[in-house]
């Protein structure tokens, strides 16, 4: 075999498009390309085939006669190298895939046997194969390496989860006693792709195809649901910085991002008082997810893969080898011997990384929200709704009423998460101003509460191998945008981790070593 292979495309019908992405995708891990109602397309190791529920499945037979093995007639498949094979193998038998023939070595010692050097198709090769462009990850197997993953929160797992779907041997490490007691179950659950750098945009429309796909890959819902969200400007300024946003938007691939007047505004929410309101955003595909439902169908699915999840464990310290690599992790309850570590604490992101010397510019933020009592004045579907001058915004959730605004943290105690009872009467007055129904609400106290963001300097995230330890792996920084984009930055690590690169997207501006870059300036994102 050694000439190059031609990619081939081949179309057969199917029963249901949900199993076959099931199987395509989430177990041997496909990436998924074009589709419609009827059929979808997937790279099939470089190959391209096409799913169709417009006729009958086709029958097989087993006539076909190899070695002793009957073999069922017609069939296809893809020519990979040893370690991919038994990964992909792997992969199904976890799944709890029948095989009609046991994985097995065919013709052993004779040329074209299974086991045989047989060449992967260069880059080149792979991406002749026409109109597959949507966000899989590909199996690739690590299945040799270790990784320990520090957090268990939604980004935490995400990661576990995404590598353990390439093959890698997870560990996954946090210093709480269950699921839960970090940031992400204090997230409010917006999910928007409403924002105003390309790169947000395009990790929130990646986020947004795995939130689609999150019942059949994972196996539960993750509580998204369209209802939009509403930016509200009262300022010439305001408005002008929202259509610059709108335009980053529709070149990003977010075409359903409009601008709306006070009549349309009226529409998408007439709780609101227009009085002073100029023009607005809205896009219908935002809306809400649950972060609970998102970590815990992550974490669940990690451990189906294989997984080893260790709670009430902290990584106390680091040893790192002549290279400058971490080989070791000294742990609340011994040692762990690695090859790659992941940095995915959230907020107390920073001191974790200075553990084996890296310098991370990521602080922790307190975000307050207070919680009416339950009341039926504002409808549960009702678009997020934020006014961009002071970024007040609010939501229904399980028939509360939640209100938020940003303010400063306490100086001198960055991780202090009590609620500010000023903080409580200012944002509700704002709120009975903008919003006159809510004069009726009634604010319950010990509902309220405030979590982390995690801030980086630009208010984007950090990705990738940290400068200076390359085999500490950071997936930091996402500035109160984790629990949305956790899925797209799983995904993304995980290529970066066993591929070198990202493949799905280009997450140059989420380099670790963008800050350090000579002549580097820091433009925060602006919604």
């Amino acid at each position: 075999m050694s000439r190059e292979m031609r990619p081939f495309h081949f179309a057969f019908h199917v029963r249901d498009l949900d199993s076959t992405r099931r199987f395509y995708g989430s177990v041997l891990g496909c990436r998924e390309g074009r589709s419609t109602e009827t059929w979808v397309d997937f790279d099939f190791f470089g190959n391209q085939i096409s799913a169709h529920t417009t006729g009958d499945v086709m029958q097989t037979q087993p006539t076909g006669k190899v070695e002793n093995l009957a073999v069922p007639m017609p069939h296809f498949g893809a020519i990979l190298g040893w370690e991919e094979f038994s990964a992909v193998a792997d992969r199904i038998q976890t799944a709890g895939i029948q095989f009609v023939i046991e994985p097995r070595t065919r013709y052993a010692g004779q040329a074209g046997g299974a086991g045989d050097d047989v060449p992967p198709r260069s880059e080149r090769e792979r991406s002749r194969v026409q109109g597959l462009q949507a966000p899989r990850a590909r199996l690739y197997g690590m299945t040799r390496a270790s990784v320990a993953v520090i957090g268990a929160g939604v980004m935490g797992a995400s990661a576990a989860y995404h590598l353990a779907l390439r093959g890698s041997s997870v560990h996954l490490l946090d210093r709480s006693a269950a699921a839960g007691a970090g940031s992400t179950a204090r997230a409010t659950g917006g999910f928007r792709a409403q924002f105003g750098t390309a790169i947000n945009v395009r990790l929130s429309l990646l986020a947004r195809d795995a939130l689609r796909r999150f019942p059949d890959e994972i196996g539960c819902d993750s509580g998204y649901v369209q209802t939009g969200y509403l930016w509200l400007a009262r300022t010439e300024r305001e408005c002008q910085a929202l259509r610059a946003t709108l335009r980053v938007q529709h070149e990003s691939g977010l075409p359903e991002a409009t601008e709306v007047g006070p009549a349309d505004v009226r529409r998408l929410n007439p709780a609101v008082d227009l009085d002073g309101v100029l023009s607005g955003t809205h896009c219908p595909t935002d809306g809400f997810l649950r972060p609970i439902a998102i970590l815990n169908g992550y974490l669940e699915a990690a451990v189906r893969l294989g997984v080893t999840i260790q709670w009430d464990t902290e990584v106390t310290a680091m040893k790192r080898g002549s290279d400058a690599r971490i080989t070791q992790l000294e742990i609340s309850r011994g040692t762990i011997t690695v090859e790659e570590v992941v940095n995915a604490a959230g907020p107390w992101a920073a001191s974790v990384a200075a553990m084996c010397g890296v310098s991370l510019p990521v602080t922790p933020l307190r975000r307050q929200a207070a919680a009416t009592v339950p009341c039926d004045l504002l409808p549960e579907r009702m678009p997020m709704t934020i006014f961009v001058g002071d970024c007040f915004h609010l939501r229904v959730r399980d028939g509360r009423i939640l209100l938020l605004r940003p303010t400063p943290g306490i100086p001198g105690r960055p991780f202090d998460t009590s609620v500010d009872p000023e903080w409580i009467e200012d944002v509700t007055r704002i709120a009975r101003e903008r919003i006159p129904v809510l004069r009726r609400a009634v604010i319950d106290r010990g509902s309220c509460w405030a979590g982390l963001y995690e801030m980086s300097p630009d208010h984007h995230a950090i990705l990738g191998p940290a400068p200076g330890c390359p085999n500490l792996y950071l997936i930091n920084g996402s500035s109160g945008h984790g629990v949305m984009h956790a899925p797209a930055l799983g995904i993304l690590l995980a290529e970066i981790m066993t591929d070198g690169r990202a493949t799905t997207l280009d997450v140059e501006a989420l380099s670790p070593e963008r800050f350090a870059r000579a002549g580097a300036q820091v433009r925060p994102e602006p919604l």
